[in-house]
């Protein structure tokens, strides 16, 4: 599975009608964060509580529609900066907001998609 970004759906094994489709800049950890959620280890967000409704956490399944061959902009300013050199918190920031641009595009093109044809 990709340490970088990806756009992902989260659904039933079965039942694929209920989903959620996100958008990560690092898809080991966001999994990771989501399993946290799903099987009690921290505070459910809202897409949690919406899923076990209709389905037990085991019951879950995780598909990857996208991982770009993207940059990683902050990884790529740490390695080809001097190692002297340290980003501010708002350099960081910056950084990250481009190398999630993509991805959260694609993620909510797929949404749009999605909706359109269950109308």
């Amino acid at each position: 599975m990709s340490v970088y970004s990806s756009v992902y759906c989260l659904s039933g094994i079965t039942d694929t009608r209920n989903y959620y489709i996100g958008s990560a800049s690092n898809t080991v950890n966001r999994i990771g964060q989501h399993r946290d959620c799903l099987f009690g280890n921290r505070p459910k967000e809202s897409v949690h509580i919406r899923l076990l409704e209709s389905f037990n956490a085991s019951d879950l399944t995780w598909s990857l529609f996208y991982t770009p061959q993207a940059t990683n902009y902050s990884k790529t300013a740490l390695s080809v900066l001097p190692s002297s050199y340290e980003l501010s918190f708002g350099e960081m920031k910056i950084l990250r907001a481009i190398t999630e641009f993509v991805p959260r595009i694609l993620e909510q093109s797929l949404i749009t998609e999605r909706r359109r044809h269950l109308l």
